[in-house]
């Protein structure tokens, strides 16, 4: 009975430690996005109380960036667990392959459930209240897998760089996120 006990404190431990840095890599973006608009003159718009929490099945945009010229409309889609890759089949799906073994000649990969890439709002409120600024759509993969590829019909898969478009939406990490409102007028 001890043995069950101790079994079921080591998966707590491991759940809760996915769960805390999970937090903790979305606090830490909440505060460079933050500092960043500060330090540019941006403002930043929230679409509900804890924006920073937006999940990846969440249909409304998460957060909104304005400069004088431009917006950025940006949807949070997180991978909780770290050693996956995360596929974005075609335009419509996404899964997440596990990496089985850790020797190089037992490379077996498990590609997990493929799940509905929701078509996601990315209009302040229900409506376009920028109709003049010119508009990037960006779903902020954070935090980050270990790798981001995008499969076609053929099965062919590539990998995902920071800025190419899924659907009508820019795939973007952190750093690239905030390395594009540095450089942004």
């Amino acid at each position: 009975m001890e043995v069950i006990y101790i079994l079921l404190g080591l998966l707590i431990l491991w759940m809760g430690y996915l769960y805390a840095r999970f937090l903790s890599k979305r606090i830490i973006c909440c505060r460079k996005l933050k500092s960043i608009c500060k330090a540019k003159g941006f403002q930043l718009h929230r679409n509900h109380m804890l924006w920073f929490l937006g999940g990846r099945n969440g249909k409304k945009c998460d957060c909104y960036i304005e400069s004088p010229t431009s917006v950025m409309c940006i949807k949070l889609f997180g991978v909780v667990p770290r050693l996956r890759t995360l596929v974005f089949v075609e335009e419509r799906a996404y899964f997440l392959r596990r990496h089985m073994g850790m020797l190089l000649f037992l490379n077996e990969k498990v590609d997990g459930e493929s799940r509905e890439l929701p078509g996601y709002d990315f209009y302040y409120k229900g409506k376009d209240s920028f109709p003049e600024k010119k508009r990037y759509h960006i779903l902020l993969v954070n935090p980050v897998p270990v790798e981001m590829l995008h499969q076609f019909d053929n099965g062919q898969e590539v990998i995902l760089n920071p800025g190419d478009k899924i659907r009508d939406m820019e795939v973007y990490n952190q750093s690239w996120l905030l390395e594009k409102l540095e450089n942004l007028e």
